[in-house]
């Protein structure tokens, strides 16, 4: 083992030496090898800024102005009061939660005019990176190669435990380790979280998701995709639970905007939290995707989808209910079916057993054959995952029934203690109001009859539990009646059942046809496709790692950086346009007279805010203007994934220029295979965050307290 840390080490400083800059795009980059590796790259692209002052503990580092936004995307610090901007679908979660059909947020948009509007978010945190440590030495030290994967797992995880304890500092700031590479390589990470979270500001929804789900994933964009919050702080400036009498944070460093503009071939940078990319997937892997995983769940989401929105359209209320799963459930169906069209149009399967083959007499072609064959003897099982995951439990009373697994285990005890099922059933008791406040026990049974038929045709025999012997004999009865007798059908019910719950109330959830569902259900699921395909997955898990340790040490002439995994991030490349296949052209960037082209189409998804038609029509950008017209997105040729939503896009010295929030079509493959000259990330130009503040909200204190660059 210390032998092959070894090896590793001398390759990142071959590769720091012979790193080529036409591959230095590909990749969302470690910020503290950044001056190792990539200072001459950027460098020579147009940074003007140290290098170090990318990434640094102390005040000068600009990832003390970025932070992983409640978990799944970013944001960044416009002020010294604590201002954050991130994307208008990264809020919007919260805006529904904060908004009623009298006060509808969502639709109307709204702007706090003083600190006091500014509206608690419950659950709302912000998290800082403050420094990255490397481990690798600390975590392989007690590794060899003799042990298997549930050994090596134990051992890791009691070394990072460790490491956790030892460089975490309190209860807000904390250190965890992340594993890259593969597991080759592990970085700890020291955090600040910061947990009174409060909403400021959005645009309506007809600017902030304008193109909706019409243009999700595709270019040309003209979506005011942004969000106001703020950061509060407590006694000293720190880390606090919520409080009235908490104060806008003085962050360490905030963003200065350009709002000058950006030209065509301006470096740019992206700088966040990308969530997950597999760039290392051998060609099985490719062809599981392409041939079946992305197939039956683009399937599978259809009948959701297609019955919530025709649910939605006839309702308000539900289409309030239902708009934030609408839109989380239709962001990956879409990029799955943007990510088939990439990889058939590049052919990435054949280019990836093209690899394989050229190193058949290297590592890379031995560990490639072994991984290929692990991850063939997995498809049928993972194809059944699938139509659990998303078929059974895309059921939403199934799925709420399966989390009362907790309570049912204590019940069935030998010796039920009555202790903890009272917890679990309280715990059970808080949970539920959050999910009835979003559900429609209408809209759901036809989902139920819908999903049913479909798995029933698909699911071989042995894969379907035995309450789907009695729904064969009669579909719609089956169905109404478990809507009918489950007393999970409404919160009312579901509060009568679980109040007082205790071992003998058990009876009534046993009866409960929901229950018993999601009981067998879990039951298959764990025996006949849990287990087996976990013990597959293990063993793919470490020859994957072998394969990608092979290429850190035979592809020592190329600049390699890890996939994403939820890690702060930075990507560079350049504002450009792009030819994405013959006689198209998309040009770099959009504008207000895009929004009005679009809105004058019969779509509900251009449908446009009154006040901002009225102000494109007439023309009135003022300092916001460019030859006459309203500069609104851009595209770059940024390595961007989910979880880089929000993220700032900086130009040569570090200030704001943009907010990303999007890829386009034809480039959504970058998570599997980035091309450099296809790939491009969709960014909403802060000129139009700022008009929008300006000329939509009325907001001009917020603009005050930014610090603001014209020329």
């Amino acid at each position: 083992m210390k032998n092959t840390l070894k090896k590793i080490t001398l390759v990142v400083l071959l590769i720091c030496i012979n790193g080529h800059t036409s591959i230095a795009r590909n990749g969302m980059w470690i910020p503290t090898l950044l001056k190792q590796l990539n200072e001459t790259d950027l460098k020579t692209m147009g940074l003007q800024i140290p290098v170090e002052e990318l990434f640094n503990s102390d005040s000068t580092g600009i990832n003390h102005a970025i932070v992983q936004f409640g978990g799944g995307c970013t944001g960044e610090i416009v002020s010294d009061r604590g201002l954050l901007i991130t994307n208008h679908h990264c809020g919007f979660g919260q805006i529904q939660s904060l908004s009623s059909i009298e006060n509808n947020y969502l639709e109307n948009g709204y702007w706090a005019k003083t600190d006091a509007d500014e509206l608690p978010c419950p659950g709302l945190s912000v998290t800082f990176i403050r420094e990255i440590m490397d481990v690798t030495a600390a975590v392989n030290a007690r590794l060899s190669a003799s042990i298997n994967e549930s050994e090596r797992d134990k051992l890791i995880k009691n070394s990072t435990d460790s490491l956790e304890k030892i460089h975490s500092r309190s209860t807000t700031s904390k250190a965890i380790v992340k594993s890259f590479f593969g597991g080759n390589q592990f970085y700890l990470f020291i955090t600040e979280t910061y947990k009174d979270v409060r909403f400021v500001g959005a645009p309506p929804s007809s600017v902030g998701n304008f193109g909706g789900e019409t243009d999700n994933w595709v270019w040309p964009r003209h979506t005011g995709d942004f969000s106001l919050f703020r950061i509060y702080a407590g006694k000293d400036n720190q880390p606090a639970e919520y409080a009235k009498e908490n104060t806008p944070y003085q962050p360490i460093r905030s963003f200065v905007i350009d709002a000058s503009g950006v030209n065509e071939g301006d470096f740019t940078m992206v700088y966040g939290f990308p969530g997950r990319t597999q760039q290392f997937l051998t060609s099985s892997a490719i062809d599981l995707i392409e041939h079946q995983t992305n197939t039956t769940r683009i399937a599978l989401r259809d009948i959701r989808l297609n019955i919530w929105r025709e649910a939605m359209l006839e309702n308000d209320t539900i289409d309030l209910q239902y708009a934030s799963k609408f839109r989380t459930l239709a962001n990956a169906y879409k990029k799955w079916k943007g990510e088939l069209l990439g990889l058939k149009s590049e052919q990435v399967l054949s280019k990836r057993q093209d690899f394989e083959k050229l190193h058949t007499k290297d590592c890379i072609g031995e560990t490639a054959g072994a991984v290929n064959a692990a991850i063939d003897s997995s498809k049928t099982l993972s194809r059944m995952n699938d139509f659990y995951t998303e078929g059974f439990y895309g059921i939403e009373l199934i799925a709420l029934a399966a989390r009362f697994k907790t309570l049912s285990d204590l019940c069935r005890a030998t010796s039920p203690d009555e202790k903890k099922i009272t917890q679990a059933a309280d715990k059970m008791l808080d949970e539920i109001p959050g999910f009835y406040k979003n559900y429609d026990a209408d809209v759901d049974l036809q989902v139920a009859l819908a999903m049913l038929d479909f798995c029933s045709k698909e699911i071989p025999t042995e894969f379907l539990p035995e309450f789907m012997t009695i729904y064969r004999k009669s579909p719609e009865k089956f169905v109404n009646n478990l809507y009918k007798k489950s007393p999970l059908r409404s919160e009312k019910t579901a509060r009568q059942l679980l109040t007082g719950f205790n071992a003998k109330k058990f009876i009534q959830l046993y009866s409960d046809p929901a229950w018993q569902i999601a009981f067998q259900l879990n039951e298959l699921k764990s025996a006949r496709i849990d287990k087996p395909l976990t013990r597959l997955n293990e063993e793919i898990t470490r020859l994957q790692r072998n394969y990608i340790s092979c290429q850190l040490q035979v592809r020592t002439t190329e600049m390699m950086a890890p996939d994403a995994n939820s890690t702060l991030r930075l990507a560079y490349g350049k504002v450009e346009g792009i030819t994405p296949k013959d006689g198209v052209r998309y040009h770099w960037m959009t504008t207000g007279d895009g929004i009005l082209q679009k809105s004058a189409q019969d779509n509900i998804d251009y449908a446009l805010d009154p006040a901002l038609k009225k102000l494109l029509e007439v023309r009135s950008f003022g300092r916001y203007a460019l030859n006459d017209t309203l500069p609104v997105a851009f595209i770059a040729s940024n390595h961007t994934t989910g979880g880089n939503s929000g993220s700032p896009v900086l130009n040569n010295k570090g200030e704001l220029i943009g907010v990303n929030f999007d890829r386009i079509w034809e480039g959504v493959m970058s998570d599997l295979y980035f091309n450099p000259s296809l790939s491009r990330n969709v960014a909403v130009d802060i000129r139009y965050v700022l008009f929008i503040i300006d000329r939509l909200g009325n907001d001009g204190r917020l603009l005050e307290e930014m610090k603001i660059r014209w020329d």
